[in-house]
């Protein structure tokens, strides 16, 4: 069974198509953060194996939250006082793109407890120039997606497979445009995003990746793809008990 992680603005018609499968977890603001991007998952934590990394004050703010995502994926609460503040760097210490065995994140603004729970988990770490990683990517299970071409080639020196999109046409209201890994999430073989995806310049790239790796596209709504932070789905562990 999983369950979804999400910003707690993402839209009734998105939220309907998620709820349709999965428990949703609605993320409040965290208001150490930049207004457009203070809901956004992909900046208020990470997840490294069974860790849960975030600020200390969000948890103090929010602690019905975090124990609802803690409790269910049975995570283990990592808590950060890493120095935060609604401007970079200091907006992206939370920020890393996760796979099975690798992060991906900028290590010079990332928060000391990210790379500590990387080491002890047996992650590889990635190191790359984009301190917003975690939005600028999309992991699946076979591929990272990302509109950063610095990344791209990062992970192609490490034998991971890359496909590079342009971020053209994702909108993020407050910046010039928004992420491919803000704009998305991934799902057993679903790439769920958020808007149309035929109207993004990188559609039939995108098409042709998922038809080559067995994946479907899923739209969350009929508006023009909108990056909301990301759409964190994550395995429960939990056993039904009769």
């Amino acid at each position: 069974m999983k369950f979804c992680v999400c910003s707690s603005l993402l839209s009734d018609e998105a939220l309907h198509v998620l709820r349709e499968s999965f428990p949703v977890i609605l993320l409040p603001p965290d208001n150490d953060l930049p207004e457009p991007i203070r809901c956004h998952p992909d900046s208020i934590f990470t997840v490294i194996g069974r860790d849960l990394i975030l600020s200390a004050s969000y948890a103090a703010a929010h602690p019905e939250t975090v124990h609802a995502i803690a409790s269910c994926g049975q995570f283990r609460i990592v808590l950060s006082d890493a120095r935060r503040e609604p401007v970079y760097p200091h907006d992206a210490g939370l920020n890393a793109a996760v796979g099975q065995n690798f992060v991906i994140c900028r290590p010079e603004s990332a928060a000391p407890e990210i790379l500590q729970s990387a080491g002890h988990c047996g992650y590889s770490l990635i190191p790359v120039r984009q301190g917003y990683a975690g939005c600028a990517c999309l992991v699946t299970d076979d591929a990272v997606l990302t509109g950063d071409p610095g990344i791209s080639r990062v992970l192609a020196s490490h034998g991971i497979h890359a496909l590079l999109l342009s971020n053209e046409g994702i909108r993020l209201p407050g910046y010039r445009s928004g992420f491919i890994g803000g704009a998305c999430g991934f799902s057993d073989g679903i790439i769920y995003v958020n808007g149309n995806p035929v109207t993004l310049p990188c559609y039939p790239t995108l098409r042709a990746f998922a038809d080559s790796s067995g994946y479907s596209i899923r739209s969350l709504t009929s508006d023009c793809v909108t990056d909301v932070g990301g759409i964190r789905f994550f395995d429960s562990p939990k056993e039904r008990r009769l």
